[in-house]
């Protein structure tokens, strides 16, 4: 369905990276597709890069915390992205 589309997924990855989900904690691979629940956390000389919708880019920094709360649709409606701790830096 469309609502279970990948619209999110990590492109970049350095030091310790980890996705929270519902189902639990899991270490970030690179290529892996991320949905509107999950939370990326880096760790102490980490970062990380994400792909939202194949039209923008957030860096994360180390010790950072996100979670992308509404991932972008197919009609174009907006991404939401909430940053926990420290700083992103987006790219379109």
């Amino acid at each position: 369905t469309e609502s279970n589309a990948t619209s999110a997924r990590i492109v970049w990855l350095l030091g310790h990276v980890k996705i929270l989900s519902d189902s639990g904690e899991k270490k970030a691979e690179l290529g892996a597709s991320l949905s509107s629940t999950d939370r990326v956390v880096t760790g102490p000389h980490a970062g990380a890069e994400i792909i939202v919708a194949d039209s923008g880019i957030i860096k994360m920094s180390k010790n950072s915390d996100i979670q992308i709360s509404s991932l972008m649709n197919p009609h174009g409606s907006d991404t939401n992205v909430a940053v926990n701790y420290r700083k992103i830096v987006t790219m379109v």
